[in-house]
């Protein structure tokens, strides 16, 4: 792994509640694929030197390993020249620093003017289509790869409606996606860190409508073909064969990084877009009312800045301690699991073969699509576990096939789309599979 830099990866905020199963899953992944990955060079950053020595004694005595030899970098987000430093020394960020819509920005900043690939796990909108408009032609210029949504967030999503339009025996019209949140006996806790992206994420919608006109007239110019057939959103909470529960809106950045690869991908490969329209799932009847009523209390809070912060300083009392500070425990974690469906229309091999051009992306045939399928991805513990997983293998990926890798401010899909990103998911607990392939009986 040939580098003029001193690293290959540096975590930067390993001494947070994520970064602890960060660094665990990076240890793990080095010892799966030792061959592979001997030569790796990584190092770990954050503000405070002592915890990050805590961090990795903490990490070290769970794996029985020694890690007081791995180099600890201060930077710190309010400190500039310290993140350029940093990123000076590696050819990749691993960023665990959020709120992201907070300090996200001089992270990347600070990638780009070094000349380093950087990944996080955002899901926040706001943030993640603002980096593309200010330096996606930055980072194609000088060869970088920078990608947001590598966690949970939404690499289960938009790989997933990757491998389904590959899977699909004709050309994919549009899918549908459910995500559902498995916790063990225990119960989840959710920290409050995603509590304060949604707030923040709720009270500047009316600045994501204007970034979003900017992402589409700046950097992703090219129009995709228009389908005559709609998908259309589904509003009100509804039920369906194929999925166990209760349906409502997914407000999560699935859909939007699901488009953007439609755009890239259409652009830059001549890939037929899709529509897409997410969901999420609850349990039973009882969940659905609990989600509704907390659904009603957060607009009412977020409303103002008063009832925002009184959101965001007292989770456990106005979520009934859904969200918390301490996050969930150990036990919770390692219980706890995902499944995201994901069920898509399209026109099979034969009604394509009838039209006149079946290879034409530009134009869809005039009847009805004609076949379904219907895959599924699973994996551990969505919030740490999962997003710990997709995060390090992201990265490793990076490094590992950095030649089969678009560059710019890419979608997960359309960057790691001819890598072995998903033969690396798989060897750690995730499934994707197709559950059913159907013609639809008109």
């Amino acid at each position: 792994m040939n580098s003029s830099k001193e690293f290959d990866l540096i975590i930067f905020g390993a001494t947070g509640f994520t970064g602890f199963y960060v660094l665990r899953e990076l240890l793990l992944s080095l010892e799966q694929r030792k061959s592979e990955y001997e030569h790796l060079k990584w190092a770990i950053a954050g503000r405070n030197e002592q915890k990050m020595t805590m961090k990795l004694e903490e990490v070290g005595q769970e794996l029985n390993k020694n890690l007081e030899n791995v180099t600890k970098i201060v930077a710190d987000c309010s400190n500039t020249n310290s993140l350029l430093e940093m990123a000076k020394r590696s050819r990749l960020i691993i960023n665990c620093v959020g709120p992201y819509c907070f300090y996200g920005r001089p992270v990347v900043q600070a990638c780009v003017e070094a000349g380093t690939h950087h990944i996080d796990i955002s899901g926040e909108p706001n943030y993640i289509e603002a980096m593309a408009i200010e330096f996606h032609n930055q980072a194609k210029e000088k060869g970088l790869i920078i990608i947001s949504t590598c966690g949970w967030d939404s690499i289960p999503c938009d790989l997933g409606v990757q491998v389904t339009k590959q899977k699909f025996p004709g050309r994919l019209h549009s899918v549908e996606t459910f995500v559902s949140t498995i916790p063990g006996s225990e119960g989840y806790k959710i920290n409050t860190g995603t509590l304060n992206s949604a707030i923040n994420g709720y009270r500047t919608m009316n600045e994501l409508r204007a970034i979003r006109r900017r992402l589409y007239s700046e950097v992703l110019t090219v129009k995709i073909p228009r389908s005559r057939i709609v998908l259309k959103r589904k509003t009100l909470p509804f039920t369906r064969d194929e999925v166990s529960g209760w349906n409502v809106e997914f407000p999560g950045s699935d859909r939007s990084v699901v488009q953007r690869t439609q755009y890239y991908n259409y652009e830059h490969f001549k890939e037929p877009p899709l529509q897409i329209q997410t969901y999420f799932t609850v349990a039973s009847f009882t969940h659905l009312m609990g989600l509704i009523v907390f659904a009603a209390m957060f607009a009412v809070m977020t409303a103002t800045s008063f009832g925002s912060r009184l959101l965001s300083r007292y989770p456990e009392v106005f979520t009934a301690g859904a969200f918390s500070k301490k996050g969930p425990t150990r036990a919770q974690i390692e219980s706890s699991r995902f499944r995201t469906t994901i069920i898509g229309r399209g026109w099979s091999k034969r009604v394509l073969e009838q039209q006149s051009n079946p290879d034409d992306v530009d134009s869809e045939p005039e009847t009805e699509p004609d076949e379904t399928i219907t895959v599924q991805v699973s994996g551990r513990d969505p919030g740490y576990m999962a997003t710990s997983t997709c995060l390090i293998q992201s990265g490793l990926t990076i490094l590992m096939e950095s030649d089969n890798i678009p560059r710019g401010v890419l979608t997960p899909a359309s960057a790691f789309r001819n890598t072995h990103l998903l033969d690396r998911l798989q060897e750690r607990d995730f499934t994707i599979e197709v559950v059913s392939s159907q013609r639809i009986e008109n």
